[in-house]
């Protein structure tokens, strides 16, 4: 699917079944993007294990908004990097990227 934000265009997966949820990215040795949609707004709390690169992680609400940003890194061993992203408000979709983009909260997201 292709994503607006700003004036930057994104290509990104879905996730809109639970089972494209469950897996998401786990085990994805390329690097991508995947936006989850879900079919109603609440607190999401995402983990990361068997991810292989860190991910920004943005909570957006019904109306296409950023509510929230979160820098998250793969599980290892180590129980230091055992955390879930939870989102701090309600949210409909959830979308990660690898990469670095200049999104701040507050920005709209076109799809």
């Amino acid at each position: 699917m292709d994503l607006k934000i700003n004036n930057l265009k994104i290509k990104a997966d879905i996730a809109d079944t639970p089972e494209k949820r469950a897996r998401g990215l786990i085990f994805s040795k390329k690097k991508k993007n995947m936006l989850f949609i879900y079919s109603d707004e609440k607190v999401r709390k995402f983990w990361m294990p068997f991810v292989k690169y860190p991910l920004t992680l943005y909570f957006i609400n019904g109306q296409k908004k950023i509510m929230q940003i979160e820098k998250a890194i793969p599980m290892t061993a180590d129980p230091l990097t055992w955390k879930a992203y939870k989102s701090e408000k309600p949210c409909k979709y959830v979308l990660e990227i690898p990469f670095d983009f200049k999104i701040k909260t507050g920005n709209k997201i076109i799809f």
